[in-house]
């Protein structure tokens, strides 16, 4: 005990204790906790049929305060000139990540089993220096993402095999191109962006001092159109569909929405990535669609192939649905709407719409107005224009529902209780908001600043931006923790 001094041995405020405590209390909880509701205790072994911890209430609340804690630990126990350091070189972990995802590092390992390969071996089968690769893959082995089983040998461990597509690769090889076809999106996520927004990451302070794009909201002055060298006038998207981008384009669409079949009670080809599960979830569970009357309309802005309103109609069939999208989206939802529920268009319940969001909406009559993960790839310009046009046609019944992130502050907001977007602060002396244990939509939200030149909202930027469009939040679905990561949003006409 007078190792540490008579004044911090005995005080329990001292910010080290309090987060040692909150580690060593609440961990036997979660353990007891996850033996009583059968879900996987957290381990870096591969993946059992458990449930995560993720899908309780209760149990991610508890790791995600452990989880948070345990950082602002480290930080405290570590040089200040350290974390800084690392903070300074963390592109190299970005690096390393690509490489390992562009090599197929994980396929090679998941073919060669738990006895994993050794770094001469990985480095024939992917035609490159093995001492490099080594160096690549050891930079994560530090983070816990791999493993290295002996010296030069490395391994999966259930972080590194969220990186395989499941694809042979033999199927790589003589594929390339759809590498990703048939994933289930999230390997495609991680490279889009590791190597895409990782590289424009670069080129912020440039974009942000430059007088032509620093004050601009226009997407072709977004960050990655300066470290790509796109040509003047082009954004993100429309380089995308060059045909000398096919392998990046295909690459996004899958990690987007994903391609792989998923036939569950109906449900599209589409594989519900990590943004579009959040989403059905939300939209689904949170809203009270019982409460509609039979026949009310609810039109999925944007709504890609319609997946999400899909399921809403199987749950509840006396609704009608309309899934607005481009005409070449609308094109292939109606493939799938003919394949896997074509009673829906025949009777009408179901209608697949060609709109353009920025034209006056058509539809005069919905009961609902749902847009999914929408806004944060528009302007606050563009989006008043979109929500206007929604106003416009809106009865004076008609609900909006957004699904999106609301970035939350790192101090603690007094004025949110009055906005409906409160939560349950993490305890002291934790940030309230989680800190890096809540880090998902920030790193989003600064990737839209690269890639779209658009943003997150909080909730106050979130008011303004509905106030100028003609509506006014009505309730926010927030779960207890600050996920930042789509909430469900409801608004209402404002006058």
């Amino acid at each position: 005990m007078h190792y540490y001094g008579k004044d911090l041995a005995y005080n329990m405020s001292s910010p080290i204790l309090q987060l040692s405590d909150i580690i060593s209390s609440l961990t036997p909880k979660l353990a007891e906790f996850c033996a009583d509701h059968d879900l996987a205790v957290p381990t870096l072994d591969n993946a059992s049929g458990a449930k995560s911890i993720s899908t309780n209430p209760d149990s991610a609340v508890m790791a995600m305060t452990i989880a948070s804690a345990a950082y602002q630990l480290y930080t405290l126990m570590m040089p200040p000139r350290e974390i800084v350091f690392q903070m300074a070189c963390a592109h190299s972990k970005t690096a390393a990540l690509r490489a390992c995802i562009q090599f197929n590092v994980a396929e090679h390992l998941r073919e060669a089993g738990p006895k994993g390969l050794h770094a001469a071996e990985l480095g024939k089968r992917c035609d490159v220096d093995s001492d490099k690769l080594a160096r690549c893959i050891r930079t994560l082995c530090n983070v816990h993402v791999f493993k290295e089983i002996s010296p030069n040998v490395f391994a999966h461990n259930a972080i590194s095999a969220e990186l395989d597509t499941g694809r042979s690769t033999a199927d790589i090889k003589a594929d390339p191109m759809g590498k990703h076809d048939g994933s289930n999106g999230f390997p495609a996520l991680a490279e889009l962006h590791a190597s895409v927004s990782g590289r424009s990451s670069g080129f912020v302070f440039e974009n942000l001092t430059d007088p032509v794009t620093a004050f601009s909201d226009l997407p072709e002055h977004a960050i990655a159109t300066r470290a790509f060298n796109m040509p003047d006038g082009m954004n993100m998207f429309q380089w995308l569909n060059r045909p000398e981008e096919e392998y990046r384009r295909r690459m996004f669409g899958v990690g987007m929405s994903g391609t792989k079949l998923m036939e569950r009670d109906g449900l599209f080809e589409g594989v519900f990535t990590l943004y579009i599960c959040q989403a059905l979830f939300n939209v689904l569970e949170d809203f009270d669609w019982a409460a509609l009357p039979d026949d009310s309309v609810v039109v999925d802005v944007g709504g890609g192939f319609g997946a999400v309103v899909k399921e809403l109609l199987r749950n509840h069939p006396r609704l009608r649905v309309v899934v607005q999208d481009t005409p070449v989206v609308i094109g292939e939802a109606e493939k799938l709407w003919a394949k896997h529920s074509p009673e829906a268009l025949k009777s009408g319940r179901a209608v697949l719409q060609a709109h353009d969001f920025f034209d006056p909406q058509p539809v005069r009559s919905a009961s609902v107005f749902v847009l999914q993960h929408i806004i944060h790839n528009w302007s606050f310009e563009r989006n008043k224009k979109i929500l206007s046009n929604l106003a416009e046609a809106a009865m004076p019944t008609t609900r909006l529902l957004l699904a999106m992130n609301i970035i939350t502050l790192t101090c603690h907001d007094p004025t949110l209780k009055d906005t409906g977007a409160g939560y349950k602060e993490a305890p002291s002396p934790l940030l309230p908001n989680y800190g890096a244990a809540n880090e998902l939509g920030f790193a989003v939200d600064m990737c839209m600043m690269n890639l779209c030149n658009t943003q997150e909202y909080t909730i106050h930027e979130l008011i303004e931006l509905l106030a100028a469009s003609g509506w006014r939040i009505e309730k926010v679905y927030r779960k207890e923790r600050p996920n930042n990561f789509l909430d469900l949003v409801q608004a209402v006409l404002s006058s």
